[in-house]
């Protein structure tokens, strides 16, 4: 009995360890024809977090959902180019787009969140009206 329920847990953990690999159309592949690259998610306060990577490590994505199959986003979603700056980010509640972060080309700010000379905005859908992204509350 004992050796079942050890070979139980090491099933569970092997699986519980699992990277998923994706070719460019994001469809699953081998390890060998990957372009991107999924760990195993990890669950935090009820949500899932999810991180993509580029082939090289770099970070691709990163959000959270409430649900792992349905993919019920919650939270901030972001993704990366592939020098690690910020390319899009958008915030979901319950599944719905609630705001966009938008990045200003040629800001006189120099903020370090998008390309050097760019800043890094929320607008936020709910009240119509556009902020730093440094001001935004929830």
């Amino acid at each position: 009995m004992k050796k079942l329920i050890l070979l139980s847990l090491m099933i569970l953990s092997f699986n519980a360890c699992k990277t998923v690999y994706f070719n460019s159309d994001w469809e699953e592949t081998t390890k060998d024809k990957q372009v991107y690259y999924r760990p195993n998610p990890k669950q935090i306060d009820g949500l899932w977090l999810i991180k993509d990577y580029y082939k090289n490590g770099v970070l691709q994505f990163e959000g959270s959902t409430k649900d792992i199959e349905l993919e019920l986003w919650e939270g901030d979603l972001t993704w990366y180019k592939p020098n690690g700056k910020i390319e899009d980010k958008v915030r979901y509640k319950n599944g719905i787009v609630i705001g966009h972060y938008i990045i200003l080309e040629g800001s006189v700010s120099g903020s370090s969140q998008g390309d050097e000379g760019s800043e890094l905005y929320y607008l936020d859908y709910t009240k119509k009206r556009k902020k730093p992204a440094n001001a935004v509350t929830e």
